[in-house]
């Protein structure tokens, strides 16, 4: 998928039940424009990498990423350029 000139990368953080944790990043990787998951060893579980415009991302965590069973938790970075 190519990424548009309006789109722009932003990174999600989640912690997830450790029991969930495989089907959270399955559930993950079937939602559109998220371009890569990654599982993670510390604080957080997994890093979620997505190329949509800034004013949608909001919406995306907040209606898709959260609602999965076992997130327990999201932290979004925006990129700023």
């Amino acid at each position: 998928m190519s990424e548009s000139k309006n789109n722009s990368t932003s990174f999600v953080l989640l912690t997830c039940n450790e029991t969930k944790r495989n089907n959270v990043i399955k559930e993950l990787k079937s939602i559109p424009h998220i371009s890569d998951v990654i599982p993670v060893q510390g604080i957080y579980d997994v890093l979620v990498q997505i190329n949509i415009p800034h004013e949608q991302i909001r919406n995306m965590v907040n209606t898709k990423i959260r609602y999965i069973d076992g997130v327990n938790s999201t932290l979004t970075l925006i990129d700023s350029n």
